[in-house]
């Protein structure tokens, strides 16, 4: 499965939408749904990377197909708020029959998600469930990141960062085929600064 790649956008998505709680966060995490404002009891696993890296994917139900929902694990926080705009496949292991949802919906035109003080946190242009591009942001209205995608898969061609001042830090290209993801890290002159080479796996 592209895990990484589906795993960076979803980072990238809500990395700010925790709410403060707790510190066993393993064993009593609590998952908010965005979609129905309620407490839901999604299956999940969490992956461990050190000490203080942990990345949880949890698994929702989108109309008839499964939603992944990957971010990076707080240890300060044990509520996590699963997004409206999500993509979802037809189990947790097939990665050839997806779609981008917007709760039970089919992601089609322009897509928008909100945080509860009235900005925007994610926005994309979509076709028939098929990404072209997505915008996240902070809760500050301010962008953190435009995402464009690979002839409407889930393959990244090109990531787009900015500063809190809405201002580009530095920018990703990406070249892929069937096994590997070669990136190159521009910073916001256009300077190269580091390439390496993403080998795809399943999960």
């Amino acid at each position: 499965m592209k895990t990484i790649t589906i795993t960076l956008f979803l980072l990238l998505l809500h990395m700010f939408c925790f709410s403060q709680k707790g510190e066993q966060i393993d064993s009593d995490l609590v998952f908010i749904d965005a979609y129905s404002g309620n407490r839901i009891e999604p299956e999940f696993k969490i992956k461990t990377y050190s000490d203080t890296y942990k990345m949880i994917t949890a698994y929702v139900n989108r109309g008839n197909l499964i939603a992944k929902y990957t971010v990076l694990l707080d240890p300060t926080n044990d509520t996590i708020n699963v997004p409206k705009i999500l993509f979802a496949f037809n189990s947790k292991t097939d990665d050839t029959h997806w779609n981008a949802m917007h709760c039970n919906k089919v992601c089609n035109g322009t897509e928008t998600e909100f945080y509860s003080n009235g900005n925007k946190s994610t926005q994309g242009l979509f076709v028939n469930g098929k990404p072209l591009e997505i915008k996240t942001y902070r809760k500050n209205g301010s962008m953190i990141s435009h995402t464009f995608y690979d002839n409407m898969s889930l393959d990244f061609s090109r990531v787009n960062y900015y500063t809190n001042q809405n201002e580009l830090n530095k920018y990703q290209t990406f070249e892929n085929n069937e096994t590997e993801r070669f990136i190159k890290v521009f910073d916001k002159d256009g300077n190269l600064v580091d390439t390496s080479i993403d080998k795809k796996a399943d999960e």
